[in-house]
């Protein structure tokens, strides 16, 4: 979000960048974590778990 210390052009012209956000609850230990729970998300862990049914995934989502 920022380079050289300062707010990159894109957050400076939204008026700054965000908040950060409260830490997920409690703990998780998993082999794959997906950032994003769209169709290319879903559909990956879906393959990964169809491939390696005792692969531990983790999707998250924006909201």
């Amino acid at each position: 979000m920022t380079a050289g210390g300062a707010v990159s052009f894109w957050w400076a012209r939204l008026g700054g960048a965000p908040s950060p956000r409260p830490p997920l609850p409690g703990s998780l230990d998993v082999d794959v974590c997906i950032a994003g729970a769209g169709y290319t998300g879903l559909w990956t862990a879906y393959h990964l778990g169809r491939a390696q049914p005792d692969t531990r995934i983790a999707v998250l989502a924006r909201r």
